[in-house]
């Protein structure tokens, strides 16, 4: 039997991960309109639906210690903002429809996080508030 995953946010001098929670719903339905360019290689959820759709199954992977999302937050302004794209998994699962679905994924592993934590910390720079 499987364990679920939980883990407290890790924070360094910009952002900070969080355990995705449906409380980060609408600032991950702001963070996917930023524009095309940033996702053009993976598709993301484009309406609130979706969106919650997309939160459900990642904390349903976590209840069933399958996975650990995490939703990436600026802290000055507590803003979600983008993660590194890892890869799609292709007919990784049935869908509702009973028909195979796609599952998006993105991860970091410990010997990845000190590179990972400057370029999100460069994207905060980037993307500052007005």
């Amino acid at each position: 039997m499987r364990t679920a995953v939980t883990a407290g946010p890790l924070a360094g001098q910009h952002l900070r991960l969080e355990s995705l929670q449906h409380e980060h719903v609408p600032g991950l339905l702001v963070a996917a309109s930023g524009g095309g360019e940033l996702y053009r290689w993976s598709p993301v959820p484009q309406d609130e639906a979706q969106v919650r759709r997309y939160v459900e199954t990642a904390v349903a992977a976590r209840d069933a210690g399958e996975a650990v999302p995490f939703a990436v937050v600026r802290m000055a302004d507590d803003t979600v903002i983008g993660a590194r794209f890892e890869g799609i998994l292709r007919a990784h699962r049935l869908g509702a429809d009973l028909n195979p679905r796609d599952s998006v994924r993105f991860s970091i592993t410990a010997a990845e996080w000190p590179s990972v934590r400057l370029r999100l910390d460069e994207l905060s720079r980037r993307y500052q508030p007005a």
